[in-house]
């Protein structure tokens, strides 16, 4: 093969690798244009907290005392999860919603999420928004951005209740080199949206809040696995970039500490059948601060609020 040959293989393979490539970036991009246009997550009633690293979408409604909502950390996650007890809660209380930074419809930057920046974020919701103490209801790893966030400004809060906090050890796995070049590969152009793109797909979506989110899979609704697919959409390629801080554990953070010396009252929902959370981590909890209280509700997995609305808001109305 001669050298005129070798120069137009050569030539044919970048081109067809550049075409290729191409073909990705343009079905990437797809994919997140089609999934926002859905606008299942449409709110006419919204504000707009302008936070310095971006715009926080909330709502309010109801009157009495505050209570702040705050959905866990998880690809979809948005204040939609707490659709089932907001409007029963807001008959005695005025009931915040948030969209945390980087989730729903709040903006994305890109940045790398920690937990001190959710510190940071709630702290100045409750002094800028709410503006007087406030009860909170936190899910999975928010509520120890809370317990932190507690810890370090205490007059902002009045109860606490968590729903399936994450467990001690998982809180103490702090990012290492190979974390650090994980999450730079995760939020790569190419690459790390397409992993991106496959862990968001409706698919991959109904099939956790299959497995993990609900007890019941047919609980799991069409509408339902649509709206966790646009909320994981809506501002485009950056939604990769809280999904890569979590995955590689830039939101974690020890409370162990912060835990034991908060000296407000503090309730844990637990689900029975979580498989991410067990018996074993509320003794972790207790063994912290003895003078927490919990229950428990069968037959739920990660979201009891929303798969059993009605046993949750009795332990609400026991709690608050």
């Amino acid at each position: 093969m001669n050298n005129s040959s070798l120069k137009k293989n050569a030539l044919n393979i970048l081109l067809g690798t550049t075409i290729s490539l191409g073909s990705i970036a343009l079905l990437n991009k797809l994919v997140f244009v089609k999934a926002a246009k859905q606008n299942i997550l449409y709110a006419e009633q919204k504000d707009y907290y302008h936070w310095r690293y971006g715009n926080i979408f909330y709502t309010v409604k109801g009157s009495g005392s505050p209570i702040l909502l705050i959905h866990g950390i998880g690809i979809g996650s948005s204040s939609y999860n707490f659709k089932e007890i907001s409007q029963q809660l807001a008959e005695n209380h005025t009931v915040y919603e948030i969209d945390l930074l980087g989730f729903g419809r709040s903006d994305k930057p890109k940045i790398t999420y920690t937990a001190y920046l959710y510190v940071q974020l709630i702290s100045d919701f409750i002094k800028n928004v709410i503006k007087r103490p406030t009860d909170v209801i936190a899910s999975s790893l928010s509520g120890a951005f809370v317990t932190m966030c507690c810890h370090q400004n205490e007059d902002l809060f009045k109860n606490i209740m968590l729903i399936n906090p994450s467990s001690i050890q998982s809180l103490i796995k702090y990012p290492n080199r190979l974390s650090n070049l994980s999450r730079k590969l995760l939020e790569s152009p190419l690459i790390g949206t397409s992993i991106y793109n496959s862990m968001a797909s409706k698919y991959s979506i109904r099939k956790f809040l299959q497995e993990k989110g609900f007890y019941k899979k047919e609980k799991v609704s069409s509408k339902m696995v649509k709206v966790f697919h646009e909320s994981s959409h809506l501002g485009h390629v950056n939604n990769k970039y809280p999904s890569a801080s979590f995955l590689t554990h830039y939101m974690n953070i020890d409370i162990r500490n912060a835990f034991a010396a908060i000296d407000k009252s503090i309730y844990i929902v637990w689900s029975k059948d979580n498989q991410f959370t067990n018996e074993p981590i509320i003794q972790q909890y207790n063994e912290l601060n003895p003078s927490i209280e919990y229950s428990t509700i069968d037959d739920s997995r990660l979201l009891p609020h929303l798969e059993k609305p009605q046993e949750f808001l009795n332990i609400c109305d026991i709690f608050f």
